[in-house]
């Protein structure tokens, strides 16, 4: 076996040729970028995506098939000999959201197929919108909610639930490093993503603990290019951001590339009001970040290696400590990331497929102390015990999926495994060390009762190290009639989260906080279902498109865990006896081919929570617009988000009766514009963001969790900003 394996490394294809191929549209003759191609060569299936050109690609020896997919045209597929160089013609006239998709799926399939619904967030959109990081992506997002913290930085909220309940994932392995529940979004770069990729609701029997709400999947950039490119990309944003990336994609051979990038992001520092006083609304942050990856594509076999660095350092400036005084309190938080994965793929015989993933993730967060001389600014560790502490945190990940993807077969499967075991240490944490293991089986089934209807059960096992868990299934069903413009879904799952080492055993105890775990918390369950619908139709010359896209959904969770005032200003994580969250939610899409795009949502969440005798619910509404205008012989386009939030709930335990609090609503809005030049080598994107100039959100009760007046950040004031990026090949 291992003389098979080895020779299958490095065996070389002698009569690979290389096709290139254009994709463009059948009315303007203009390029499609990022129009996504999956190739089927033989037994090997990938996904190629085009670039600013509309061309991609393909080394082989043998004829292959694709299937060439882009938002508002119709999909085709075709057949492609070796050394083939032409254009493919896409028409106008499809109106699903047919992106290829990856996450929990057998292999890489249509959205429209996929059994779950994804939504996929393009490279083209990331680009559009000059986001820097995940938290600029997702704030006009219908059913996520953005939270802030000057310190903690900003988290999220989905279908109601927490971030503890949301899984970010990038390429499949697991993000750590959370702090009072949250990752922070501003810490995840988007430099080398390709596309990100959101399922809402439970994914628990893929993904196990911590995706209750949901999961979102960043998929870097992975395609072997033939020549040497480079990149470099700067950015300034009005309230003193200062960003510098720049990379090499370096081919060794037709199958083998190196690819290393790096950069820095600055910000100075932002307060409302500027009154000369040295603490600021939000701190002063500087991140330096690093990748290396290499990639391996030969015949039937893929292999990512992926190692990355990152360094933040917040500077939390302390007031003078009275108006005699010379000295002040600074807080130096300093965090460090180290993830390394690799990735390996066999596209085996009759459509069967294997992966393997290992990962070790190290996540520490140092925070210091200084007593600070304002008169010489020299520093001096402060004689406070508590002055200094240092919380590690490491994830240990092997997870094995094989799969039968025959995309005819009527009967396919999935069967896998994941090993998780974390390990929490430092001051904050009881007893400076814990750890907790959780070690899974899953499998499922998708049955295609007849080529409109598929039905996909699924099954997870688990063997958790503190908590007894409980088997988790779902079912997803989808009916896509072959030729119709409509579709519907409807899911049932389960889900598991066993608490966290940081819910169970943190200390958080600073000027800014007061939160202690508990060690009485008890595992949450969770049912959710949902069912959504898709509708489209267009005039006969397929100019004017229509799409709307229908949904309802239900969580019911026992035992929610939340983070609640326990007495005057502490705060705690406790069980809530129940929680329930539902909505509906309609996208309406419009389109004018091939340059503008409209888009209207509405959603309205409904929250209820439920302990001892005490229940409480609230209703919250969102609306979201959006405007897009390309121009593609102009290769210019501008972009406008708009999205209202209503009131949101805060849940609190006031001795034994849960209240719920609230924040005021808001109105947020972004506007950008991007002009490419120079064969679209130079992109230089324009914009501002948070027009409304929304700051803090201010709560109907005090006791809130990030100040006694029930305030909570949620971003600097508004801004514009200014991209330009370089690409090379």
């Amino acid at each position: 076996m291992a003389r098979l394996v080895f020779a299958l490394l490095i065996s070389v294809s002698i009569n690979a040729q290389t096709s290139r191929l254009r994709v463009i549209d059948a009315a303007t003759q203009k390029p499609i970028e990022y129009a996504h191609v999956l190739i089927q060569n033989g037994e090997n299936k990938s996904l190629a995506i085009t670039d600013a050109l509309g061309v991609f690609s393909i080394q082989h020896s043998n004829p292959v098939a694709i299937t060439v997919t882009y938002i508002g045209y119709e999909s085709i597929k075709d057949s492609i000999n070796p050394g083939t160089q032409r254009d493919i013609q896409l028409n106008p006239g499809s109106y699903n959201l047919d992106d290829i998709v990856v996450t929990a799926q057998y292999a890489p399939t249509t959205s429209s197929e996929s059994v779950l619904r994804v939504k996929v967030i393009d490279q083209q959109t990331i680009e559009s919108k000059g986001a820097v990081n995940l938290n600029q992506l997702l704030n006009d997002q219908l059913n996520i909610r953005i939270q802030g913290d000057g310190i903690l930085g900003s988290g999220i909220q989905m279908q109601g639930l927490s971030g503890e309940n949301v899984k970010i994932l990038i390429d499949g392995v697991p993000i750590i490093g959370r702090l009072d529940g949250q990752l922070d979004l501003n810490q995840i770069n988007l430099s080398t993503i390709e596309r990100v990729e959101i399922i809402e609701g439970p994914v628990s029997v893929n993904y196990g603990s911590n995706a209750l709400a949901g999961a979102i999947n960043l998929i870097t950039k992975k395609d072997i290019r033939e020549k040497p490119s480079y990149h470099f990309s700067s950015f300034y944003e009005s309230v003193g951001a200062y960003n510098l990336d720049g990379g090499v994609s370096i081919p060794f051979n037709k199958n083998q590339q190196l690819e290393l990038n790096a950069g820095r992001n600055f910000f100075d520092g932002w307060s409302a009001l500027d009154s000369g006083q040295r603490a600021q609304d939000w701190n002063q942050k500087e991140q330096l970040f690093g990748t290396a990856k290499y990639r391996l594509k030969k015949n039937n076999f893929q292999l990512n290696y992926s190692l990355s660095a990152f360094k933040e350092i917040i500077k939390d400036k302390g007031d003078r400590r009275s108006i005699f005084s010379d000295f002040a309190f600074d807080r130096w938080y300093t965090t460090y990331r180290i993830d390394n994965s690799v990735n390996a793929k066999w596209n085996l015989k009759n459509d069967k497929n294997l992966e393997l993933i290992a990962a070790y993730n190290l996540f520490r967060r140092d925070n210091v102390t200084y007593n600070t001389n304002l008169v010489d600014r020299t520093q001096e560790l402060s004689s406070d015990p508590s002055a200094a502490d240092t919380t590690f945190a490491k994830n240990f990940l092997s997870r094995g999926t094989y799969s039968s993807a025959g995309k005819e077969a009527t009967l396919s499967y999935q069967l896998g495994y994941e090993l998780a075991y974390e390990v929490g240490s430092g001051k904050r944490i009881a007893g400076n060390f814990q750890s907790i293991g959780d070690y899974a089986a899953f499998g499922s089934l998708r049955w295609k009762l007849d080529p409109s209807l598929t039905i996909q059960p699924a099954l997870r096992v688990s063997y958790n190290t503190v908590y007894a868990s409980q088997p988790v299934p779902s079912v997803h069903l989808n009916f896509k009639p072959k030729d119709k413009n409509y579709s519907y879904r409807a899911s049932y799952a389960r889900g598991f989260r066993a608490p966290s080492i940081k819910e169970l055993y943190l200390e958080f105890i600073d000027a800014n906080h007061n939160i202690v775990g508990n060690t009485d918390l008890i595992a949450e369950y969770s049912h959710h279902a949902d069912i959504s619908a898709s509708f489209s139709w267009g005039d006969k010359r397929m100019v004017h498109r229509y799409q709307i896209e229908p949904m309802l959904f239900f969580n019911g969770l026992n035992n929610l865990i939340e983070l609640a005032a326990v007495s005057g200003t502490r705060f705690s994580y406790v069980n809530i006896n129940q929680a329930q969250t539902a909505g509906l939610r309609t996208d309406f899409k419009y389109n004018i081919h091939p340059d503008f795009q409209f888009q209207v949502g509405f959603s309205s969440l409904y929250q209820q929570y439920t302990i001892e005798t005490s229940s409480a619910d609230f209703i919250s509404p969102e609306v979201s617009f959006g405007f897009e205008y390309w121009r593609p012989s102009k290769h210019f386009g501008f972009k406008l988000s708009y999205k209202y939030v209503g009131r949101t709930p805060q849940a609190q335990l006031v001795g034994d009766r849960v209240v719920v609090g609230s924040l005021e609503d808001y109105h947020w809005m972004d506007i950008s514009a991007n002009q490419k030049i120079w064969k679209n080598r130079l992109s230089l994107t324009v914009g501002g963001r948070n027009l409304f100039n929304v700051t803090q959100l201010i709560g109907n009760a005090s006791g809130g969790v990030h100040s006694s007046g029930g305030s909570m950040p949620l971003a600097w004031g508004r801004s514009l900003f200014v991209g330009l990026k370089l690409n090379l090949l």
